[in-house]
């Protein structure tokens, strides 16, 4: 199967990250990140997390910010929520492609702090959905989501969107699940925010990977979004020179699965230890504001994230800042 992880970075546009939960009790696990993250701490089954429902994006026009994704990565718009609904304070798309699904949303009048403790959102066709939501670092929220009475496209309060009907067909991206995100944090808030997680949530430092989760064709992926118009950052020769020299000294157990020259040719960049190894890429600033932007990951028996790969990413970042005129 050809499939990419997806992930997104620099996330101070969003403001929300839902994790999908493996049983309906939503509300124990929120009395054990209540519990945990007060100097009291009350005994509770520990939680248990699927993986990343959807990240919702807060953004000044919901629909051309949909219609956005949908043209450059490939995802198709599966659900709405507006006026038409009943939803008098925001209108929201959802797009996705396989497990990968973001939430576009933006206000139509001001509404209250979206912060709530565990409801039940009926839909009279398709059941209910279970949510909790809670604040962490700075003005991002997680929310709690159990799907198991639900069937609809998306939550309640969301019809299916209607398809589109452009008639210029483009290259398909296959893509499979939201791999990470990342919180940037002051220098001095690193270790808070770590804490947090791995105390209210009982989140791990590291977490593995098994076989079921090992992806390929990366690059047949890149190239299909590169042809819908996806700008990818540059990376200089001299990466993939010393790259080379370091693949043929170390001693391995793998061999790389793709050719060297189309990795380099697609500007992949390339990660990797004893037992296996990571290929990413990162976009350019997809917004105005260079901080956010969506980075493309296939795993080969890797754990990491890339850590020997920060050196070029930063460097690749600080030229499209000087570009700006930022340094």
């Amino acid at each position: 199967m050809d499939s990419v992880f997806a992930a997104c970075v620099g996330l101070s546009n969003i403001t929300c990250r839902s994790f999908r939960l493996s049983e309906t009790f939503i509300r124990k696990h929120f009395q054990y990140i209540r519990s945990h993250c007060t100097q009291f701490a009350v005994r509770h089954p520990v939680p248990s997390f699927n993986g990343y429902d959807h990240v919702t994006w807060w953004v000044g026009n919901a629909k051309q910010a949909a219609s956005y994704y949908n043209h450059l990565f490939g995802f198709k718009t599966i659900a709405y929520r507006g006026l038409e609904t009943g939803s008098r304070y925001i209108a929201s798309y959802v797009v996705g492609n396989a497990e990968v699904r973001f939430v576009f949303t933006s206000p139509i009048r001001s509404s209250a702090d979206a912060v709530q403790a565990p409801i039940i959102i009926h839909d009279e066709v398709y059941g209910y959905v279970e949510t909790a939501v809670i604040r962490t670092y700075g003005d991002t929220t997680h929310t709690l989501i159990s799907r198991n009475g639900y069937s609809g496209p998306f939550m309640p309060g969301y019809r299916a969107a209607s398809a589109g009907t452009a008639t210029v067909p483009l290259p398909n991206v296959q893509l499979t699940r939201i791999d990470h995100c990342v919180g940037n944090q002051d220098w001095n808030d690193m270790v808070g925010a770590c804490e947090f997680y791995e105390r209210c949530l009982s989140f791990h430092r590291f977490w593995s990977v098994d076989d079921s989760q090992i992806c390929t064709e990366s690059r047949k992926a890149v190239a299909a979004l590169r042809a819908r118009g996806v700008e990818f950052i540059s990376v200089p020769a001299t990466y993939y020179d010393d790259m080379r020299a370091r693949l043929k000294a170390d001693t391995r157990n793998w061999e790389l699965g793709e050719e060297f020259e189309t990795l380099q040719k697609l500007n992949i960049l390339i990660d990797y230890d004893e037992q296996g190894y990571l290929l990413q890429l990162f976009t350019k600033p997809l917004m105005d504001r260079p901080t956010v932007f969506v980075e493309i990951i296939q795993r080969n028996h890797f754990e990491g994230f890339g850590a020997g790969n920060f050196k070029s990413l930063f460097e690749a970042i600080e030229r499209e800042q000087a570009e700006r005129g930022n340094l």
